[in-house]
C-alpha cells in the first residue's frame, strides 16, 4: 500500500511539474547583408529595455519593396537581420502566460545582443492569455518576429 501511496505522490509531482513548465523558446537570427560586425562596436544602448519596438512599422528611412526591406538613400540606418522567436514544445495554457510580453522581451535581448538598438516591423503572434487557437497557429508561424536594425540616432522617437 505505501508502495502505490509513494509512486501515486510521484506521478503526481511529475505531473505538477509538467503542468507548470517553463515558457521555453528558440531565438533564431538571421543576419543580412555583409557579414562584417566590425562597423558595430559592442551595445549602442545601455540595456534590453532602451531597445526601441516599433510594431508594424519603422522609423523614417526603411522602406519594404518587393518584400524586400531596405534603408532609403540619404539616411545612415544599419540593417542587421531578421529575428524570430519560436516554440516548439507543445505543452498546456498555463505555460503562456505573460506570452505576449515574454516574447516582446526575448525579441529585445536578442536585437540587443546583435548591437541593434531598434527592432522594426515588429510582430508578436500571441496574446498575454492565448487561446489553444493561437499557440497552435504561433507555433506555426512563430510567436513573434523583427528585424534588428541600428537607427540613425535622430530618426529615434
Amino acid at each position: 500500500m505505501k508502495k502505490i501511496i509513494l509512486l501515486l505522490g510521484f506521478i503526481s509531482l511529475f505531473m505538477l511539474q509538467a503542468c507548470t513548465s517553463a515558457f521555453q523558446t528558440m531565438t533564431e537570427f538571421n543576419p543580412v547583408g555583409r557579414l562584417d560586425q566590425s562597423t558595430i562596436k559592442g551595445n549602442i544602448v545601455s540595456s534590453v529595455d532602451d531597445i526601441a519596438v516599433y510594431m508594424k512599422s519603422s522609423p523614417e528611412g526603411f522602406a519594404v519593396e518587393s518584400e524586400l526591406l531596405h534603408v532609403e538613400d540619404g539616411y545612415a540606418h544599419k540593417i542587421l537581420g531578421e529575428i524570430i522567436i519560436n516554440d516548439h514544445k507543445p505543452s498546456n495554457l498555463t505555460r503562456y502566460e505573460n506570452a505576449k510580453q515574454r516574447t516582446l522581451q526575448q525579441l529585445k535581448q536578442a536585437a540587443y545582443d546583435q548591437g541593434a538598438n531598434a527592432i522594426i516591423y515588429c510582430i508578436v503572434n500571441v496574446s498575454n492569455e492565448p487561446t489553444w487557437s493561437e499557440v497552435i497557429r504561433a507555433r506555426s508561424i512563430g510567436l513573434g518576429t523583427g528585424w534588428a536594425v541600428v537607427v540613425d540616432e535622430k530618426y529615434l522617437n
